[in-house]
């Protein structure tokens, strides 16, 4: 063997015997990891207190902001000159169908209930389930109280407070167009 392989052959054993096998060392832990936050990107809370650890039993959704007993004091106009009908007392009862959807009844004397669905924020809109004309959308919205009778509109909570909610209803029925406003208040 020459010198030089000698030296080279030095040199390999001693940088592999110089070598030690890397340890991670534990690093400081982040007091913020042991929260628990909302993964589900349907929730209101979704990433709430992110960092952390994942956690959706702590999830809460925009139909659960909806429920309850409400009193509510419906200003009834005309749509084509916006006159004054009148006003009508309801006792509205609010649950939720899902993470989204909640249903309202009370507004008819049967036990029918009036569909939506919420965002994020509390802004929901009237469920479309019928249809007189499919091909321009025409006479949209869902059956209100009576067969003649089509409702559209938006329950809408105020701020973060579930005692109060803004209502505005379009119902258009056989004997015209009506437009119901108010705030139902929480009983």
């Amino acid at each position: 063997m020459s010198s030089r392989t000698i030296a080279l052959l030095i040199m390999t054993i001693t940088l592999l015997a110089s070598c030690k096998k890397w340890k991670d060392e534990k690093g400081p832990t982040d007091p913020r990891l042991s929260r628990k936050y909302c993964n589900d990107p349907e929730a209101v809370n979704y990433n709430w207190d992110f960092p952390g650890t994942p956690d959706n039993t702590v999830c809460f959704y925009p139909a659960d902001g909806f429920k309850g007993k409400y009193g509510f004091i419906d200003s009834v106009f005309n749509a084509a000159d916006n006159k004054f009908i009148k006003a009508i007392n309801y006792t509205l009862y609010f649950g939720p169908r899902g993470k989204q959807k909640f249903a309202v009844s009370g507004f008819c004397s049967n036990t029918d209930s009036v569909f939506f669905t919420s965002n994020r924020y509390y802004k929901s809109l009237g469920d479309t389930t019928v249809r007189y004309n499919v091909d321009t959308a025409t006479g949209a919205g869902q059956l209100f109280c009576r067969v003649q009778d089509t409702l559209t509109g938006s329950i809408d909570r105020i701020g973060t407070n579930d005692s109060f909610f803004n209502i505005s209803l379009r119902v258009v029925s056989d004997t015209g167009i009506t437009l119901h406003t108010g705030t139902a208040v929480k009983q």
